[in-house]
């Protein structure tokens, strides 16, 4: 029960990506598995073994899948700790399955000892629009 509650609340937010292992095409009939608190989608029951032989680094794919899409309409230029401009590639940070920016790795720390105030933050600021010739998923 509590996977399918991970997979239902995980899945509409999913990156679209393809499958971690195999690099096909995530169809309709995507394969769901829970790692810990987080959903994978896998193409099919074939690379659930693959998955399991080494999931730190399938997990890896899919931050990066999360971060990429999540990056794309991320409401803010400036670090949630510090106030700084983000500037460079900055600090990309999943809490959870939700990106959270920052101007450099120290103010990591301070975020997780306060993630409820700084998710707060994000949750006020103006969305931002896609770039052009990206569509924002719903």
């Amino acid at each position: 029960m509590i996977d399918d509650a991970v997979v239902k609340a995980q899945k509409a937010s999913y990156p679209k990506m393809k499958c971690p292992v195999s690099g096909h095409d995530l169809a309709a009939d995507a394969v769901d598995i829970v790692q810990g608190t987080r959903l994978v989608r896998l193409c099919c029951k074939d690379c659930v073994a693959g998955f399991r032989k080494e999931p730190a680094k399938y997990m890896a794919l899919v931050d990066a899948g999360l971060v990429a899409e999540q990056k794309k309409t991320y409401p803010l230029d400036t670090c949630v700790v510090s106030g700084e401009k983000i500037e460079g590639p900055g600090v990309d940070h999943l809490y959870g399955t939700r990106l959270v920016r920052f101007c450099c790795e120290k103010c990591v720390p301070g975020f997780d000892k306060e993630p409820a105030k700084y998710l707060a933050m994000l949750d006020k600021a103006p969305a931002k629009a896609p770039a052009s010739g990206e569509v924002k998923k719903n």
